[in-house]
């Protein structure tokens, strides 16, 4: 019998979010995922600039920001999942395998 598998690597570990009977709902969890993802990095990169902008001020320094988290917002911004490469921060993925019934 074959299933998806939808999981989420980075470059420390991997832990695996579905296992799905159809290609369309294993497709359907990885975006969810994704989207899940990006939400957190869109609210850690909120937070993140606030911070380090309040840091600059407070010790009378030139502002400087850091985009990891737009560049692994970009990373996953299409829906072509294959060509995805968010190394070495989180990354979705999806692959069909066989188990024995």
């Amino acid at each position: 019998m074959k299933i998806w598998v939808v999981g989420v690597s980075d470059c420390e570990g991997n832990y695996i979010v579905a296992h799905c009977a159809t290609k369309e709902i294993a497709e359907r969890e990885l975006f969810k995922e994704r989207d899940r993802l990006v939400k957190s990095w869109k609210d850690l990169d909120k937070h993140y600039t606030k911070d380090i902008e309040d840091f600059c001020r407070k010790e009378k320094k030139k502002t400087w920001i850091d985009d990891m988290y737009k560049d692994m917002i970009k990373n996953l911004a299409s829906n072509d999942y294959e060509n995805w490469d968010n190394y070495p921060q989180d990354c979705p993925y999806l692959y069909e395998t066989e188990i024995l019934t």
